[in-house]
């Protein structure tokens, strides 16, 4: 769980490096250069999102971060004055086009958050015909074996006025109408933010609580639906009976031989396929956090946007769960 400053250092300049990298690759820019060096000429730059000081992001403390490889570490104030619009936070990757008159000051033209993929449309149509073509026989071939069921569902699974999760009866009956192939349960299972927890006035102990009333519960559905599904449980910092760290250990539970095939414990946050579709599961309200580090800027006039469909698109699976050092990766 311990992460050393060298580790920390490698990862942020392996991820801009990757980044500048891909691109590179996608064709629509060119090689990376150094945001740092003065220039009058427009340059395109790679390089990660900081702040100048402790304090959040405002428009005056944007600093852009690039590799050692191409700045040697080095920050340069970034100006987006120029820019109608944008949607930035801390440690975010991101390419920019721009110039750099002084040296001391990088003044955008241009902001690309995402990495652009080459597009069908730049293809001749006789060979974007052939590649349709080969694409759709071969996603005929694999849509059968690629065919999964499942239900997912986080918690808390009881009601505030008590602990008798009704909710987690509820779902387990749906999930046996439904008979999927695959159940995921997210805590919290025993929420450390419930009324009663808070108070103090259960009378068993956090252990006996998930033993008895959940594990028991899931345990029995499992019997009842046999070897056709498999239950995946992953805690959350809120589980009152876990460790409460991040990343977070998978419970360690002592489970019946004949069911430990069954229902498997991951941590917090991880990485697991199933059928060849791969699943990343974190219990952290990352939205949240993101939304209050995030800044933004809409165009003169512009109506106000979808801010959690924003605050979404900043969220690709791969990227977030390979930015955490500790995931466990598994094939169910």
């Amino acid at each position: 769980m311990y992460d050393r400053m060298e580790d920390r250092f490698n990862y942020l300049e392996d991820r801009i490096i990757k980044s500048a990298s891909l691109f590179s690759a996608s064709g629509f820019f060119g090689e990376p250069a150094d945001a740092t060096l003065a220039s009058e000429e427009k340059m395109f730059a790679v390089g990660m999102v900081a702040c100048d000081g402790e304090g959040r992001l405002n428009e005056k403390s944007f600093l852009l971060q690039g590799s050692v490889e191409h700045t040697r570490g080095q920050r340069v104030r970034l100006d987006l004055k120029d820019l109608d619009h944008f949607s930035l936070f801390p440690g975010q990757v991101v390419g920019i086009e721009g110039h750099n008159p002084s040296g001391h000051c990088f003044i955008a033209s241009k902001l690309i958050d995402s990495i652009p993929i080459s597009m069908d449309a730049q293809l001749p149509s006789a060979k974007k015909q052939a590649v349709d073509k080969e694409s759709n026989q071969n996603s005929d071939t694999n849509t059968l074996s690629r065919v999964l069921s499942s239900v997912i569902a986080a918690g808390p699974y009881t009601t505030t006025d008590n602990l008798l999760f009704e909710p987690l009866q509820e779902l387990l009956s749906y999930a046996c109408r439904k008979q999927p192939q695959l159940l995921i349960l997210m805590g919290p299972f025993i929420d450390s933010d419930h009324p009663d927890i808070k108070r103090g006035t259960v009378d068993q102990s956090f252990h006996d609580i998930f033993h008895f009333e959940i594990l028991r519960k899931i345990q029995d559905f499992t019997q009842y639906l046999g070897n056709t599904v498999c239950v995946i449980l992953i805690p959350s910092v809120r589980d009152a009976h876990h460790d409460f760290v991040f990343p977070q250990p998978a419970f360690d539970l002592n489970l019946p031989e004949d069911i430990t095939h069954q229902i498997t414990c991951l941590a917090n946050p991880s990485l697991f396929s199933s059928k060849e579709i791969h699943f990343g599961c974190c219990t952290v309200d990352i939205l949240k956090q993101l939304s209050g580090e995030e800044i933004s800027s809409k165009p003169p006039g512009g109506k106000p946007g979808d801010r959690i469909g924003r605050l979404a698109t900043h969220i690709e699976a791969t990227e977030l769960l390979s930015s955490i050092s500790s995931c466990c990766w598994c094939a169910i």
